[in-house]
Parts: structure tokens; C-alpha cells; sequence
């Protein structure tokens, strides 16, 4: 046994899994009858109108989620063999059993978090809109002195602007004057004829496209050796192409003012293209909504759709690129946009296993700049775990974003919930943030979603962020604590863009290391619990602990040899007992042992605790 955690589907009662499979099934009843949707112009004439339907007839989301147990879960205790694990000096976070070999009497919880703030950033400028908040980006980012934390967020319906902060909780809005005294039309919600005055925030890019252009922006490791700090996808739109978005990557020294990866010519529209570029298409495997359909956006390295968050995300040999993909459904009336989901491409270009500073920024930029539409389609899925072809009417995926620490990537899975279903229904219609983890970036445990377990509980009834959500495109880290960001609004989601009522963001929080956690799993928390990590060589001379204790609980760090006896001196017997919580209790022993003696030893770590709550733990050099 290792953390257990949530079963999937969900494990509600028996009387709440009868009353949502009658209420699917009003909905499945319902559907059948609405109307087809053949999507935009250019695709009703192509081959898109015939799409096949191959995606309905298996579980999308299985193998997905099953590639993501398996890498996570690692060997048992008993079946390791080979290579051993890499913990090194890193942070080894509990909220997936990587770490963990085996363990009793353990179960895996979601943090709670805490609100410091609430509402940290409103639209209080006459140039913003009722389409004011994310998609966008905050960072906790040294590059700007005295200006440790930035925000780049959507002050109009296709325009970013960008705030900055010394704590993260007060935020102000910096006049930047890069733009001259622009008119901004507000076309989706009908608002006034708004200008924008020189001395602004609004940064220049963007605010010619009807849609579009929200960046999701990315640090890189170092600045590469041309200076270049961020990088960052988003949509592309031009004006003629209406409900459609292809996918644009950019770069930038500081944030500020970015350049194109690709500045190529608007494509025309065509029926089809030459059998050559055909064929390269489905060499690639990126175009997933007709092989006829090319980018049309200005600038476009990919076609879309992109119409949510469009994310870089940097691995350790290459770059992945995180977009919507739009199921096509017919039931029985064809619709283009039938189920929203989640494709990963990956880039061709690979980057060098290298320590210098800055060598794998440099890698990427350049290899963005030697061809950045070289992206081969590496995974795509929707929820279909629970209810198959029908689950789009329960829940969707309305955007994946992607953040990565000690070596687990962290999926914030913001899902649609019970999409455009009748108002008189509390649940109907509403976007909430989820919690997935990941060891190789591309496939997420789904656990979460299916257990119902929200990462960030919606406000009460009538409260600014008692409808939807939508988180920013990262997760903050500091020194105590990991900060989420969202926009959030009392409206459904069909609604949240109302004339009358502005989006607001807000400020989550979770204690450090803080997002899930390892307890008893028995209702008594004073039984013991235990678990045993896989097999690792020592690197260092101690081991500290992130825990929150209760009263009466403790919890014992022993040290094991590689086929689990106990070393002399540093047993669970011979434990000083931690009963403080802190995200950095270290160990000790009665013998007052110390781990220099092992360097450089293969060896296990064992934790038994009783009433409390373990969030992670670190072999200090």
C-alpha cells in the first residue's frame, strides 16, 4: 500500500450518484434536440463538417490518467530493482507516492487554503472593461529591482496589462506609456468606445485583434545569452476569422515589449492545400479539426483552436506546448466546439543536458527561432472517465495550466462544471479549480476531479467569487507559502462577462508545501501510520521534515539500510520525537548519531507518525 488516494469515479453516496445519473440523463435527452453548430465559415465548406468520430468510441481520459499513476507510483517495496531514485538535495514533495516505496495506515488529503486579501486587483481604470482579469500570468521574478512580483492581466477583451507588487497582496498599476491614446471597441459585451491614455499600463500587443492575444507567460530558467528572460504563448486572430483562434508564441528581454517567433503572412482561406503540405501536416500531427485547415492568425506557429490558455512549459529535453482541443460530437446534429479538452504538442527541437546557466534558455530560444512550427501532437483527452461519450454534459476541461516544482509539474485543471444546465440549479454552469499532479509534464492524475475534491471552495452564496473561476496561468512560490491567483465572478459562466458587474482577482493561499498531504487513514488519528521511501544514495549529512502536528501527535524519522533492517543508532526506537509543526523539522536521534558516516550509501527513510499532517521532506547537505 502507498498514499492512498481518492478512488475514481467519484465515491460519493449512493443516493447523490443516483440523483446526478438522473439528471445526466435529463440532460442526454435534452441535447439531442438542440441545435447543430457547423463552426466558422472557412471550416463548413472542408472536410471538418465529416470529422470522424473515433474519439467517442474509447476512453480518452484512461490511459491518460493510467501513464500518470504508473509513473508516479514507482516500484513497490518488494519489486525494485535498477536504478535507484534521484533525491539528491531536492525537496521531495508528498503529493504523489513517487517518493514512497510502501506504506500503512496512509491516506492523501488536499490542503486547505487560506484567503490573505481576498480581492487584490479590481478594474478601477476608465480603459477597463467588464472582460477585465485572465487569462494572464503572475511570477515572483527578481529581474526588475524592487519589483518581485508581476501580473500580467486582461484589462479589455483583447489587450494585456500588467501591475506590480513588492508583497503579492497590494498591487498597483505602473504608467508604462508604451501605447499612444488608442480607441478600444469592447465587441463582445457592447461597452462604450473607451481610450486609453498614453501613461497606462496597457502593454502593446494585442489590441487590433478582435480576440485573443492573452499571454501565458513563461521564465526561463536563466536569461539566454541574447538576453531573452520570458517566453510565452498565446492565441492569434485576424478580424475576418470569427470564432476562431490559432496558436502564436512570443519572447521578450522584460516583459514589456515582445517580438514574434514566426512573422509570417495571414494565410488565405482554401478548401485544401497542396499534397505536400498535406502530407506535412499529418507529419506533424497537429492539426486535429481538418487536415485542410492551416494557421490563419498573423503570425501563427500552429492551428488552433486556442481559444483558452495556451501554455509553454519547459521540460527537461525539450519544450511542450499545452492548448483547447475541441471534440467534434453528433447527437445527432453535428457540433463543431462538441466537447472542450486538452492537447499537448511537443516540440521537435531538443535541448542539451547541460548545467551551464542559462545554456537550456539559450537552447530554447534558438530553437524557437530556427523553426517554431515544428510541434508534434503528443497526448490529447477529455473527461470521459465516468460517463464515456456523454460525461461532456456533466463536466470539461475549460483550460489546463502547468507549473513545475521539485520535479513534479502541477496541473490547475479549471473545470466546467454542468455546462449551461438550468440556472434553478446551484452547480449549474460554473468554472472550478482542480488539482492534478504529473512526473513527466504530459500526463496528470485525475484522482481529484473524480473524488469532487475542489482545490479552491467557491465563496458563499452572493459573494464576488461565489460563480466562476479562472486561475492564472501559474502558481507562486515564496519562501512560507504557494500563492494562486484567479479571477473570479458571482455570475455563472455564460454570464461572467454581463455588462454591469466586473471580473475581480483574488489571492488563494497554502502553507509551503502545503497543496495536499500524507495522514492517518484511520478515523483515530492517534494509530500509527508509516511509510517507507524507495531506495536512494545519501548526498547529504541530515534530513528535515515539512509537517503540521496535533495535539498529542508526533512523528519519528528512522534510517534503514537498502534492504529495510534498521542502522544501528538511527532506528524509530532511537527517534527524538518531532512534536512541532514548521516546514523545516529536523531530525534527530537519542544517540545523537550522525549521517555523515553514510555518505555516499544506499539507504531507505522511514516515517511513523500519529496525528499528523506530512507535506514533504529534504536530505540537507
Amino acid at each position: 500500500m502507498k498514499g492512498s488516494r481518492p478512488e475514481t469515479p467519484s465515491s460519493a453516496t449512493h443516493a447523490q450518484r443516483e440523483k446526478e445519473i438522473e439528471r445526466l440523463r435529463r440532460r442526454v435527452a435534452e441535447f439531442a434536440y438542440s441545435t447543430a453548430d457547423d463552426g466558422p465559415a472557412f471550416l463548413r465548406a472542408g472536410p471538418a463538417r465529416h470529422a470522424t468520430f473515433e474519439h467517442t468510441l474509447r476512453c480518452t481520459a484512461c490511459e491518460m490518467h493510467s501513464k500518470a499513476r504508473s509513473a508516479a507510483d514507482g516500484p513497490a517495496m518488494d519489486q525494485e530493482v535498477g536504478d535507484l531514485a534521484e533525491f539528491g538535495l531536492k525537496r521531495q514533495l508528498l503529493w504523489d507516492d513517487w517518493p514512497i516505496a510502501w506504506s500503512c495506515n496512509v491516506r492523501r488529503e488536499q490542503g486547505k487554503p487560506s484567503r490573505p486579501g481576498s480581492i487584490v486587483l479590481r478594474a478601477d481604470r476608465q480603459w477597463e472593461g467588464y472582460t477585465f482579469g485572465f487569462y494572464g500570468t503572475v511570477l515572483k521574478d527578481t529581474s526588475m529591482p524592487g519589483l518581485p512580483f508581476k501580473m500580467w492581466y486582461r484589462p479589455f477583451e483583447s489587450g494585456m496589462a500588467l501591475a506590480v507588487s513588492d508583497d503579492g497582496v497590494a498591487w498597483r498599476k505602473p504608467a508604462l506609456n508604451l501605447v499612444q491614446n488608442i480607441t478600444v471597441v469592447h465587441q463582445w459585451t457592447n461597452e462604450r468606445v473607451m481610450q486609453v491614455p498614453s501613461e497606462s499600463n496597457v502593454l502593446p500587443i494585442g489590441m487590433e485583434l478582435t480576440l485573443g492575444e492573452h499571454l501565458a507567460v513563461e521564465p526561463l530558467d536563466a536569461p539566454s545569452h541574447q538576453g531573452v528572460r520570458y517566453i510565452a504563448a498565446h492565441s492569434c486572430l485576424q478580424q475576418s476569422e470569427e470564432r476562431w483562434t490559432d496558436v502564436c508564441v512570443a519572447f521578450s528581454k522584460d516583459g514589456l515589449q515582445w517580438r514574434p517567433y514566426r512573422a509570417g503572412a495571414r494565410v488565405p482561406p482554401a478548401s485544401a492545400p497542396p499534397a505536400a503540405a498535406q502530407e506535412a501536416a499529418r507529419r506533424r500531427r497537429h492539426n486535429h479539426v481538418a487536415e485542410s485547415v492551416v494557421p490563419r492568425g498573423l503570425n501563427a506557429v500552429a492551428p488552433g483552436p486556442a481559444d483558452s490558455y495556451v501554455q509553454l512549459t519547459q521540460l527537461e529535453d525539450s519544450l511542450v506546448m499545452t492548448t483547447r482541443r475541441n471534440f467534434p460530437l453528433s447527437e445527432p446534429n453535428f457540433k463543431w466546439r462538441g466537447v472542450r479538452g486538452v492537447r499537448v504538442l511537443r516540440h521537435q527541437g531538443r535541448l542539451p543536458a547541460s548545467r551551464v546557466e542559462g545554456a537550456i534558455a539559450a537552447a530554447a530560444h534558438e530553437e524557437m527561432l530556427r523553426n517554431a512550427t515544428a510541434w508534434d501532437l503528443e497526448v490529447e483527452y477529455k473527461l470521459d472517465m465516468q460517463y464515456g461519450v456523454h460525461e461532456h454534459l456533466r463536466r470539461q476541461i475549460y483550460s489546463l495550466t502547468i507549473t513545475k516544482l521539485h520535479g513534479i509539474f502541477i496541473g490547475l485543471f479549471a473545470i466546467l462544471d454542468w455546462p449551461k444546465d438550468s440556472p434553478s440549479d446551484p452547480d449549474s454552469d460554473k468554472v472550478r479549480l482542480y488539482f492534478a499532479t504529473s512526473r513527466d509534464g504530459l500526463h496528470f492524475d485525475l484522482s481529484f476531479i473524480y473524488a469532487d475534491q475542489i482545490l479552491l471552495p467557491p465563496g458563499t452564496p452572493g459573494a464576488w467569487d461565489h460563480g466562476s473561476m479562472l486561475p492564472a496561468s501559474r502558481l507562486v512560490t515564496t519562501e512560507t507559502q504557494h500563492m494562486l491567483y484567479y479571477e473570479a465572478s458571482s455570475r455563472v459562466h455564460e454570464e461572467r462577462f454581463a455588462v454591469g458587474e466586473f471580473n475581480k482577482v483574488g489571492l488563494a493561499a497554502w502553507r509551503l508545501d502545503g497543496l495536499a498531504y500524507l495522514c492517518s487513514a484511520c478515523p483515530n488519528e492517534q494509530v500509527w501510520a508509516e511509510l517507507t521511501t524507495r531506495r536512494f544514495i545519501l548526498r547529504g549529512t541530515g534530513v528535515e521534515v515539512s509537517l503540521d502536528v496535533q495535539e498529542g501527535g508526533e512523528l519519528r524519522t528512522c534510517l534503514l539500510s537498502e534492504g529495510g533492517a534498521d542502522l544501528p543508532g538511527l532506528a524509530c526506537a532511537e527517534a527524538i520525537p518531532i512534536t512541532q509543526s514548521g516546514s523545516h523539522m529536523k531530525a534527530a536521534w537519542k544517540s545523537m548519531a550522525k549521517l555523515g558516516s553514510l555518505f555516499g550509501s544506499v539507504i531507505r527513510l522511514r516515517f511513523r507518525f500519529r496525528s499528523a499532517h506530512i507535506y514533504a521532506f529534504q536530505v540537507l547537505p
